[in-house]
């Protein structure tokens, strides 16, 4: 018959005392009869029998005071290895400031970009780390992070769901536009995948804006754009203007089923381009067929602008400029990527290969050998101008003046 928990823990108090005063070959016989009767290893033994004693030792009091304070020491002390990066509060700061900096990456993400960030940080903060805590930031792994971000993470309060605003095209003007349902050809810049976001607040009634989100499939460069009403021209026009700011040719467009993009003004323009520029869509009501942009729309749309409603006219200049100026530059320049390489079946499970890395969509431009070397020099040069810090306070006074002119409704 398996012994409870709690029996176990009575058992362990009970001969505490005798194997604390017993010499080698005596204690020998008591870890014996221990792990035989509890069914537990002889190095966890040796462990639980050990801070007994220390606890019996920090504990106060007598009777029944005695037994709470033993049982308070045990549950303070650490079993196990001594701890290598919660005992560092410098690296741990650093950690945590660049993390909420870069809009809370998961573990995978942050260990790939705590090398870029980190001379800007001490460069910005006053900082200067040890030639140890550097040696630990550059050793520490996904899962270390994890636990020391585990309670910051659980604080975190839930966040509201968006609404959809996707009126299906007709029949006849999908019918001039291919089904594409992946991107495994893909093998350098210029494929990308549009969508929009509603900043409608609660309702999606009435005017509001709508941010235009194109992702580069290849590289995750993103480009964004605010645009009033959703309307088909305005959809068009921050489209042309997004293609003049890619640092790379644009090769084929895919999109949902909406009427903002299946329409004959976007249809033809990307037919008359020279190279024609590929026009597809995803099939309806597949979500995951544009996986690479709507993963954006969450990291890159509702992480900094939120689902507060946004009927000002009046915030077009603002947006403009915050979208081709600070914006642009953190998410591509700073905020790094994991990027799925291939899907391996075997039986029913599937299982998802990514990169070993992640990287920053200016990182696999730089690497990508169709990338012209005038493109590169001047990414390189505007790249050496740039600290995410600034960034990210310029990225904040331009949200408080978003979140300030906001509304103009009742809605």
């Amino acid at each position: 018959m398996m012994m409870s928990k709690q029996e176990k823990y009575a058992y362990l108090l009970a001969i505490a005392q005798r194997y604390a005063g017993s010499g080698r070959v005596e204690k020998g016989r008591i870890l014996d009869e221990y792990c035989r009767t509890t069914e537990t290893g002889r190095k966890h033994a040796i462990k639980r029998l050990g801070l007994i004693k220390r606890a019996q030792v920090l504990a106060s009091g007598t009777g029944a005071a005695a037994q709470t304070g033993t049982n308070a020491a045990v549950a303070k002390v650490r079993t196990g290895r001594p701890p290598r990066y919660a005992a560092d509060p410098m690296l741990i700061a650093a950690i945590h400031a660049i993390w909420e900096s870069a809009k809370r990456p998961c573990s995978k993400r942050l260990v790939a970009l705590l090398p870029v960030w980190l001379p800007h940080y001490e460069k910005d903060c006053g900082v200067v780390l040890s030639r140890a805590s550097r040696a630990l930031l550059k050793s520490i792994s996904a899962a270390s992070i994890d636990r020391l971000l585990a309670a910051t993470r659980r604080a975190q309060a839930e966040k509201m769901r968006g609404l959809s605003g996707t009126t299906p095209a007709s029949e006849w003007l999908r019918s001039l536009v291919p089904v594409r349902t992946h991107h495994h050809s893909v093998d350098r810049p210029g494929s990308v995948e549009g969508d929009t976001v509603a900043h409608c607040g609660g309702s999606i009634a009435g005017e509001f804006f709508w941010t235009l989100t194109v992702t580069d499939i290849y590289s995750a460069w993103t480009e964004c754009a605010g645009v009033w009403s959703k309307l088909a021209t305005g959809i068009k026009a921050a489209i042309i203007s997004m293609q003049a700011r890619l640092p790379f040719a644009l090769r084929s467009f895919d999109s949902d089923n909406g009427t903002e993009f299946i329409n004959h003004g976007l249809h033809l323009y990307f037919a008359n381009q020279r190279p024609v520029i590929e026009f597809t869509r995803s099939r309806p009501y597949e979500k995951n067929d544009q996986a690479y942009v709507e993963q954006k729309n969450n990291s890159v749309v509702r992480q900094f602008l939120g689902y507060e409603r946004l009927d000002n006219p009046e915030l077009e200049e603002i947006l403009r400029t915050f979208f081709t100026g600070c914006w642009r530059d953190y998410v591509n320049f700073f905020l790094p990527t994991l990027k799925l390489l291939r899907k391996e079946t075997v039986g029913s499970k599937t299982r998802r290969i990514y990169e070993p890395k992640a990287q920053t969509p200016y990182q696999r431009l730089m690497k990508c050998k169709r990338i012209s070397g005038r493109t590169k020099k001047a990414l390189r040069l505007h790249y050496e101008t740039l600290n995410p810090f600034e960034l990210k306070r310029q990225i904040d006074d331009t949200l408080r003046l978003i979140s300030k002119n906001a509304r103009c409704s009742d809605l």
